[in-house]
């Protein structure tokens, strides 16, 4: 019989089962509460052993209250009510329900316009080395994290709210798309059958659904919650950089417009003769006067007699007037291969005047003096179409050891100067005539022999290339050497060229870390390599005389070498005087042979360099000057030096305008007119050239400097217009979110749903990509709840009762 009674059991149970899933009953949780009290809801064990069941069962429906049956929805009024969850509206359409809504986007929001905008307008924050900087560095870090936080909380709220009005307001959601909201901070997702499900599903986008497609702005969310952590950070933290410092901050009340008192053409003249030099100064004679090319000579004689032998790339330092020091470059290929160098320097009367300019403003406790830790000082012209310029020499030299002087044929090489228009030449031959050779040589075929006194050591001449070769843009200068080798029996002839160029630089001065004046192309080779060769053709040719060359190599007479020339007591330096009592260029080994191109082409090009750094006219001059400097403070016309006394201003001190003619009146006069500022008139017409003096300062700010921060600035930029285009939508629909926008939410919804013949089989997981494509929608049932439906608009497909499913309404309350 407990056999019996057990078969009769099950399929009691199995029936009752069968009915609950037919009339399809929800069972809330007031129901739930009932079923979990055993006195009410369970059957005793005798109960079921003896066959007797009823409505009771834990397998039938719960208990209604008295006079409600299954047709109608729940009674709401039993005694335990406060127990439950009150009704409440899914979607709410009040306008200051939208604005509120909008709040946890205000914030991020906030933050990310406000650090952009620094960037835009590249604000300063400090000077490097303030007090406590670091801890003020690591609190950025903090700041930066909570704005990450603030952002991937603001996105997700998006994303969610977008979820959340397709499933209730438009066509549907994948139901690989249900979850996608709360997944953005895992981009595996991306890599899901749920988001390959989701984004090839098909749900008849419309209206706003068609403008920004669900996948694309999930895809959106993925990558920005991503990428504005880092970008938060890299945005937020000042950059330690050199920032441009306004006028203002820099000069005071100091006029900040300063003026050359030459034009551009005086300075970078095409041909350099010796009426660019003060006449009334005697060169040769004054050999280290700043303003004559011939203080190169000891500056390069030193180099030589140190460093040439070791075959290490001169970079010289030059001090000189204004408290500053230059460098003086050559570079070429290994020393001991190579014969061709580039050699470049700045010119020496502005790397002055920019000492002196510093010199001035600390004189006058400047706030840029005062106020700025370490500033940079770069001169520049205000009309953008002027470059300050630099001498750059390209120098190739050849060597002929032994040569028959009657009947060898000797060639100026210039197979590696390339810089147009000498590329057209490559394939010439430039010969050096043997008569010059023979002039040169005269009786002297062997110099360099101690016994004789009168026999020099080297000879040397200069030779006048730009008229004796022919065709037109070919170096302007070359050189002939001749010299004793090993022994008296063997000698040595080298013929060089030279090829001048005024070349761009950018120059600067930073005088609280050290006085030397600083350059963007500080290696003069890196001219030649990273300009394009239309840009080379700008490299301005200048055509090197031979009377300046000449006033370099004027008679200087030693007591070992009574005919020297200043120039060849500089080639001296590279040899020395051997066992057999023998002067020789260079010693026997057949490396030092190999490298006396090099040396050679290296000492006449730092020669000629420096020289041309001394080639302006009147360089006593300054080449800056203040523009109205206030008489009562800084007196009239001050310059950062001296003041000018060639202005010849007077006591003029206004303009009258008339007839579309400028005058120069007195300010008595009844034309005069203070809106015109004098020397923006008077200074050009008289030969001044406007300058501009921009001043850096390095510490942390913000700006656009590099890669990274434009990158950063994109991705918050693409979060900021998300964010505003999103409240503008809220504010503007009214139609905010109060169900499932949690996880939790969304499974309660689910719960409370009735089963669906689309999910069949899927309580043990989902392996077809085509389920996550089915749309979910949120709609009405009866008894004025929601529930989540799969497929069209009308009833799932396992209770297919035709009936259409309405969408939530505003303000209605749903159980």
């Amino acid at each position: 019989m407990a056999h019996v009674a057990s078969d009769v059991e099950m399929h009691d149970m199995e029936g009752v089962e069968h009915r609950n899933r037919a009339l399809s009953i929800p069972i809330s949780a007031k129901d739930h509460l009932l079923l979990d009290e055993p006195s009410r809801t369970s059957p005793s064990f005798d109960d079921r052993a003896s066959g007797h069941h009823s409505m009771q069962s834990a397998y039938a429906s719960p208990m209604l209250p008295k006079g409600e049956d299954l047709s109608q929805e729940p009674s709401l009024i039993h005694e335990d009510e406060r127990s439950f969850e009150p009704r409440k509206a899914a979607l709410d359409g009040r306008w200051w329900r939208a604005l509120w809504r909008c709040t946890p986007h205000i914030l991020p929001l906030s933050v990310t316009i406000f650090i952009i905008v620094l960037n835009v307008a590249q604000a300063y924050w400090q000077d490097l080395g303030r007090p406590h900087q670091t801890t003020r560095l690591q609190a950025w870090q903090y700041a930066a994290k909570a704005h990450e936080l603030l952002m991937a909380y603001s996105i997700t709220a998006i994303a969610v709210h977008r979820i959340q009005y397709d499933l209730c307001v438009s066509k549907g959601v994948p139901l690989g798309f249900v979850s996608a909201g709360y997944q953005l901070s895992d981009p595996l997702f991306v890599f899901s059958k749920e988001w390959l499900g989701g984004v090839t599903s098909f749900t008849h986008p419309k209206g706003l659904t068609k403008v920004m497609p669900l996948g694309i702005l999930l895809l959106l969310g993925f990558g920005l919650t991503v990428i504005v952590g880092p970008s938060s950070a890299v945005v937020m933290i000042p950059q330690l950089d050199w920032w441009d410092v306004p006028k203002p901050q820099v000069f005071g009340d100091i006029p900040e417009r300063p003026y050359m008192n030459f034009t551009a053409a005086q300075l970078w003249v095409p041909d350099i003769t010796n009426d660019l030099y003060n006449q009334e100064v005697d060169c040769p004679n004054d050999k280290n006067n700043q303003d004559c090319p011939t203080p190169a000579l000891d500056l390069v004689g030193g180099w030589v007699a140190q460093h040439q032998n070791q075959g290490l790339q001169p970079n010289i330092t030059v001090a000189q007037d204004g408290g500053v020091t230059r460098y003086l470059t050559s570079v070429g290929g290994p020393y001991d291969e190579s014969s061709w160098t580039v050699t470049s320097t700045v010119g020496w009367r502005f790397a002055r005047d920019l000492g002196s300019f510093w010199e001035w403003m600390v004189e006058r406790n400047t706030s840029l003096a005062q106020n700025i830790s370490r500033p940079l000082i770069t001169p520049s012209f205000t009309d953008p179409s002027l470059k300050m310029r630099k001498p750059l020499v390209q120098a190739q030299c050849q060597t002929y050891f032994n040569p028959d002087w009657n009947a060898t044929q000797f060639e100026f090489p210039h197979d590696q100067l390339k810089t147009p228009p000498l590329d057209e030449f490559l394939d010439e031959i430039w010969t050096l005539p043997n008569s010059f050779v023979k002039d040169l040589v005269g009786d002297n075929r062997n110099p360099g022999y101690i016994p004789d006194d009168d026999r020099p050591k080297v000879l040397f001449d200069w030779y006048d290339a730009a008229t004796n070769l022919s065709t037109k843009g070919a170096p302007s200068l070359g050189a002939v050497v001749i010299a004793s080798t090993t022994n008296e029996n063997e000698t040595m002839l080298a013929a060089c060229s030279f090829d001048g160029r005024w070349a761009p630089v950018k120059f600067y001065l930073d005088p609280r870390t050290d006085p030397t004046i600083r350059q963007d192309s500080p290696d003069p080779m890196d001219i030649l390599k990273r300009t394009s060769q239309k840009d080379l053709r700008e490299l301005k040719q200048m055509n090197m005389h031979l009377d300046w060359a000449n006033t370099l190599n004027f008679d200087a007479p030693t007591d070992s070498d009574p005919k020297a020339t200043a120039v060849t007591q500089l080639l001296e330096g590279l040899g020395n005087i051997n066992a057999y009592n023998h002067w020789a260029i260079y010693p026997e080994t057949p490396k030092d042979q190999n490298s006396l191109a090099w040396r050679i082409s290296t000492t006449l090009g730092l020669l000629l360099t420096e020289a041309l750094a001394h080639a302006y006219q009147d360089g006593t001059r300054s080449s800056v000057v203040y523009h109205d400097a206030p008489t009562s403070k800084y007196g009239v016309n001050e310059s950062y030096v001296r003041p000018l006394d060639d202005l010849n201003v007077g006591d003029v001190t206004g303009w009258s305008k008339s007839k579309n003619k400028t005058t120069w009146v007195d300010q008595k006069d009844p034309t005069w007119n203070d809106s015109i500022p004098s020397w923006d008139v008077w200074a050009p017409q008289n030969g001044y050239t406007e300058m501009k003096v921009t001043v850096q300062r390095y510490g942390y700010g913000y700006g656009f400097n590099g890669v990274p921060i434009i990158l950063a600035t994109t991705a918050l930029s693409l979060y900021g217009l998300l964010a505003i285009a999103h409240v503008i939508l809220i504010i503007l629909g009214r139609r905010t979110f109060n169900g499932f926008s949690g996880m939790g939410e969304m499974l309660a919804l689910a719960w409370n749903s009735n089963p669906t013949q689309g999910l069949r089989n899927t309580s043990a997981g989902i392996d077809r990509t085509t389920t996550w494509k089915q749309v979910v929608r949120v709609r009405e049932r009866e008894g004025k709840q929601l529930q989540l439906v799969l497929g069209d608009a009308r009833s799932d497909a396992g209770e297919n009762d035709g009936k259409i499913r309405r969408r939530p309404v505003p303000g209605v309350l749903y159980a």
